[in-house]
């Protein structure tokens, strides 16, 4: 125990630089990629990241609740997520079936991967935008009672999510933006608030929102609407 308890107390005084980095590329995949199994991956990797920036702020045990709370969103999105895909790949194949019996013809094999429209183009040019911003605004309005090194970090995820949020009408893609916008707030308040009553009511907005947005991902594939 003394040994995890040396390796938390270690990664605490990394700089924050790195994990800043890789938060700019997880939240950007989440932002650009259309394929959802890397969106889930570079979502559960963007947790450890904002993990490790907990530990400058918290309790290397505190730090962990906020890193298993995340994780634990990650399969509630994925499981939902690939039921769906289950579902439509097979209402498409009866539909191709009866279809080519119709026709007297031998229906195609499914496509191994959904064709889907992508604007990642807009995606990846408005992330740069939002880079630009975030810079001028860390110059100007630097945030109060906050290491300088992690200040970046939470206003990047809350610009990259909100922009998830925002721009995507699907539950999955506009859920991750959610999440990642309060990952961002999260990483801030904990900076104002580092006791246990704070850590476990961040963890348990984690959860809801993971349930629910699992369950709006679902009620999209069976009804067409979000509830």
């Amino acid at each position: 125990m003394s040994a995890w308890m040396d390796l938390l107390e270690q990664l605490s005084q990394l700089s924050a630089l790195p994990g800043f980095l890789g938060l700019l590329i997880t939240a950007s995949v989440i932002a650009v990629v259309r394929e959802w199994r890397f969106a889930v991956w570079a979502l559960l990797i963007q947790y450890v990241l904002i993990g490790l920036l907990h530990l400058r702020l918290l309790a290397p045990e505190l730090a962990l609740v906020r890193v298993l709370s995340g994780v634990l969103v990650c399969p509630m999105l994925y499981w939902a997520a690939r039921w769906v895909e289950s579902e439509r790949a097979h209402k498409a194949e009866i539909e191709r079936r009866e279809i080519a019996a119709q026709k007297s013809e031998v229906p195609l094999p499914p496509l191994p991967w959904p064709i889907q429209p992508t604007n990642w183009g807009f995606r990846l040019l408005a992330i740069l935008l939002l880079s630009v911003v975030l810079y001028s605004v860390s110059r100007r309005f630097p945030l109060p009672d906050i290491a300088a090194d992690i200040a970046p970090s939470c206003l990047w995820l809350a610009m990259i999510g909100l922009f998830g949020l925002v721009l995507s009408p699907e539950p999955l893609p506009a859920g991750m933006g959610l999440l990642t916008l309060v990952s961002g707030f999260g990483l801030y308040y904990d900076t104002m608030s580092p006791g246990l009553a704070g850590v476990g009511l961040l963890a348990a907005v984690d959860l809801v929102m993971g349930l629910a947005i699992s369950y709006l991902i679902t009620v999209r594939a069976l009804t067409g609407e979000v509830l």
